[in-house]
Formats: structure tokens, sequence, C-alpha cells
């Protein structure tokens, strides 16, 4: 479930057992891969693989802002990074957020 950006695991057996799940931002895309079993989140920064039981894996960040899912498809995610200024597309393994082609951004801690 997602409310307000904020994405939530919920038993749906036992509602009282529930919990937040940290995409490192809003939640502002889904996109539900069915023989996976695996639900991707995108905030604008990052994404991260749900299954029934939990988180399985945070990527490392791919864009500056405004990440955009352009697919699923073959146990592959692929994607763009700052999409509205045409920045550049990615791909992500669907099994272990691995980056497989075009690359992470690193951004220097603060001072």
């Amino acid at each position: 479930m997602v409310v307000n950006g904020d994405a939530y695991l919920i038993n749906t057996l036992d509602a009282q057992d529930w919990g937040r799940v940290n995409v490192g931002g809003p939640t502002t895309e889904m996109r539900a891969a069915k023989s996976a079993q695996t639900l991707v989140l995108a905030s604008p920064w990052a994404m991260t693989g749900i299954r029934a039981h939990g988180q399985i894996w945070v990527s490392p960040r791919l864009a500056i802002e405004r990440l955009e899912i352009i697919e699923v498809t073959g146990g592959v995610i692929r994607g763009q990074g700052d999409a509205a200024d045409g920045g550049p597309t990615f791909t992500i393994d669907l099994f272990t957020g691995e980056v497989l082609t075009g690359r992470a951004i690193a951004i220097p801690p603060a001072d």
C-alpha cells in the first residue's frame, strides 16, 4: 500500500502485522512483475524490490531526480534518470537490484 508517497507492507490476514518500506524518498511509481512475484517501487532517485515477505533489494542512486520506470520485462527493469530532461537510461536486475547497464550516481557527502 502507498499513502502520500509512503510505502507500507501489510499482512492481509493480520492487519496488525505491517511495516513501512524504506524506498529512500517518496514512492512515485510502482510496477508489478507478476512472473517474478516482485513489486518494484521507485522514488525520484532509486528503486526498491519487494516480495511477499518484505524488501529484497534497494538499488543505488540512479538519478538526480525524476527517475522513471520504462518497463519491467524478462527479469530486467529498464528506466531513465532525470527523465524530464532526457537523462540517461539504465537497466537493473529484477532479482538483485544490481545495475546492469548505465551507472549509479555518486553523491559526495556534505561537508
